[in-house]
């Protein structure tokens, strides 16, 4: 297998990705788990997998798993196993060593199932996945072994492993793959439905076509039988529903309720109660035809646009109720879509007209892309204050698309160019849009959100930000996130100091959550910014309540401790438990409480910030004609118009301001005004 140029660049682009999260993470020497972290992530964001849990644990006897995924209303399992180099040259993988990860991910889980975990530490990441594997019924289960490598594995190994009598699907990530995944053009790989290779299904099932065609789309209907829809969505999960706007809400709403009731009272009801599902394709394949009647006997890029909540549902009402399929029937108009080009136009009308299950706004279709676009526009233009014993200012990197801090620091072309990037974006100053609905919904005391998974997070703070009518992010408001940030990761170096053991995520989250609900008027955002730190205080109330959450979030009442950290109930307990604090952290809690925020010397941040933006709305063009006004009169010094010639070719060319320029700015505009100029956008308050 020969490494063309786009494939090297990949695993470049890789490396360097890795290399970059080890370094904010303080964990260098455990890149193999970054790796894991962020395959794991991508596979989530792409919508290959639902999420997934990292655990790294290795025995050299039995074997290794990397991380997992249980998502127990679907009832599908997904145990990951990474191999990473971070060589120079991309190194590559045998069929026998994939068979070997496959093999160990299986004696682990054997083992586990005879209680082999009881013997390890509690804390420890292997007991953890040993707890979840110890109580599946994998007669149940779909179960999926994931490799995860940075390497190239051109043969993958002819080998079908089993659990209990059940089949166990093998895939492989390789650098091939996520090539493939991450390069544009190449956003997912499609879904094929061959419906001959399900087991208890025709090889072909038949369909009415529409009596007239056009160039851009063919139309098809078909009643598919719901127990051959669940087999379809248990092998495929979250990836046939990446064209749909809504994630599947499970039986909250009353409409699912509905659906799953009419599955389990009156089966033979749900195909004239129900709406069906309207799903695209970009080809398929008859066998025959006769009149309006095709027979189809596979369809290629299926992607389910409406229908998400029935599909779901009938999936959950298998693996959860065991109810019978059999009598249950869904309605499928089924789109073929013969232009590429057109697809994104045809999808997003299917989703507003053709939804009425479950509203769909349009702050939902939009996904709020003008709020991550300002905030990267922010990102880009404010300056954040030198931290104590440093002499220059930074700013903090808003990473709105996959890749893009790594992107622009490969544009610089040379050593010098970089390390000017590398000192105005630190490395450790970056985040993204998973990471800001992570940080947001942590503050906003909704933890067992964002224990959910970053996807899932992320979809359910968007649907929180567009209630927010007209809200458009300022600068104050980006201020705040950046403090919340530099809070969370504290709180995150914190963990990893205490080597407390499993769960680090779902550990940080609640103890942000916990901290903004009892010490909220405590801490103050603003001074954090200011400082671009928390106060040794605050440090030492983090380091006092990690180990309380940590010990609460592992007595999770018999249930997996993943599930129930996504769980309102597990909030709910945290919430008014004292992490069995000592005297003297509960007192200097409570200290913190009323003594409240002190304000931050001199002008607020929060003001600083204001002037920023009444500075950057006069425009560049308004400081160049201030600096040409003032060499013309002579009314200001050399140096006032040096500062109003500066800042205007700042913002002429798109580049932000400090706030002790802005200060300094504003007050060289006020006595200007004084003295006789006048331009045409704003009155200096």
């Amino acid at each position: 297998m020969s490494v063309t140029d786009p494939v090297l660049a990949t695993y470049n682009d890789i490396r360097q990705q890795i290399q970059l999260r080890a370094s904010v993470s303080d964990e260098g020497a455990l890149r193999e788990e970054v790796f894991t972290r962020w395959a794991i992530d991508l596979l989530e964001e792409k919508g290959e997998v639902g999420g997934g849990e990292c655990c790294a644990y290795s025995t050299p006897r039995i074997g290794k798993v990397s991380g997992y995924w249980m998502d127990p209303d679907m009832g599908r399992l997904i145990v990951f196993a990474s191999r990473y180099s971070g060589v120079v040259e991309p190194p590559r993988m045998a069929a026998a060593d994939i068979g070997s990860l496959a093999n160990g991910v299986l004696r682990f889980i054997a083992k586990c199932r005879m209680g082999w975990h009881c013997g390890l530490e509690e804390s420890s990441e292997g007991f953890a996945f040993g707890e979840m594997i110890g109580s599946l019924d994998f007669a149940r289960l779909s179960t999926r072994i994931v490799i995860l490598t940075d390497h190239l594995c051109p043969k993958i190994p002819d080998i079908q492993p089993r659990i209990d009598g059940e089949d166990v699907v093998l895939t492989v990530w390789d650098l091939q793959r996520f090539h493939r995944l991450m390069t544009s053009g190449a956003e997912r790989e499609q879904i094929t439905i061959d419906f001959g290779d399900l087991v208890g299904c025709d090889d072909t099932i038949p369909f009415i076509k529409m009596p007239f065609g056009n160039e851009v789309y063919d139309t098809y209907l078909a009643m598919i039988p719901g127990d051959l829809l669940a087999r379809i969505y248990r092998e495929h999960g979250a990836r046939l529903l990446e064209k749909n706007v809504r994630t599947f809400l499970q039986a909250r709403g009353k409409i699912n309720k509905g659906i799953r009731d009419t599955i389990l009272k009156k089966p033979e009801m749900f195909l004239a109660y129900n709406n069906g599902l309207c799903a695209t394709a970009a080809s398929i394949a008859v066998t025959e035809q006769a009149g309006p009647l095709a027979m189809i006997s596979s369809i290629t890029d299926f992607q389910i646009v409406n229908g998400g909540q029935t599909t779901a549902s009938l999936t959950s009402a298998l693996q959860k109720d065991h109810a019978d399929l059999s009598r249950v029937l869904v309605q499928l108009k089924l789109s073929v879509i013969k232009d590429p080009e057109h697809v994104g136009t045809i999808v997003s009308n299917i989703s507003r007209f053709a939804n009425s299950q479950n509203k769909v706004s349009e702050a939902d279709l939009l996904a709020n892309d003008v709020m991550h676009i300002k905030i990267e526009h922010l990102s880009r233009t404010v300056w954040a204050p030198s931290k104590p014993g440093a002499n220059r200012e930074t700013k903090w990197f808003y990473e709105r698309a996959r890749g893009q801090y790594t992107d622009e620091k490969a544009r610089r072309r040379t050593p010098a160019q970089l390390r000017m990037f590398e000192a105005e974006y630190p490395s450790t100053q970056w985040f993204t849009k998973t990471d800001l609905a992570k940080y947001e919904n942590s503050w906003d005391e909704l933890p067992h959100l964002v224990s959910k998974g970053a996807q899932k997070n992320f979809a359910e703070f968007t649907l929180r930000m567009s209630s927010r009518k007209g809200f458009i992010p300022d600068i104050p408001y980006y201020q705040q996130v950046v403090a919340k940030a530099i809070l969370f990761k504290a709180i995150d170096r914190t963990f990893n100091g205490l080597r407390l053991g499993a769960h680090k995520a779902n550990v940080v989250t609640y103890a942000m959550a916990w901290i903004a609900h009892r010490l909220r008027n405590g801490v103050d955002l603003q001074r954090i910014w200011a400082d671009q730190g928390i106060d040794d205080e605050l440090s030492g109330i983090i380091t006092a309540i990690c180990p309380g959450v940590h010990a609460l979030i592992i007595d999770s009442q018999g249930r997996n401790v993943g599930e129930w950290c996504k769980s309102e109930a597990c909030w709910s307990r945290m919430r008014i438990s004292d992490l069995r604090l000592s005297a003297y952290w509960r007192s200097a809690i409570q200290a913190r409480l009323e003594r409240g925020t002190a304000p931050v010397n001199g002008s607020t941040v929060i003001e600083g910030g204001r002037i920023i933006e009444r500075v950057t709305l006069l425009g560049g063009e308004t400081w160049t004609a201030l600096a040409q006004w003032a060499r013309e009169t002579n009314h200001l010094d050399e140096g006032q118009r040096t500062l109003a010639m500066s800042i205007g070719r700042a913002l002429g060319s798109g580049k932000g301001i400090s706030a002790k320029r802005a200060i300094d700015a504003e007050r060289i505009l006020k006595e200007a005004v004084r003295k006789g100029f006048r331009y045409r956008t704003v009155v200096v308050a």
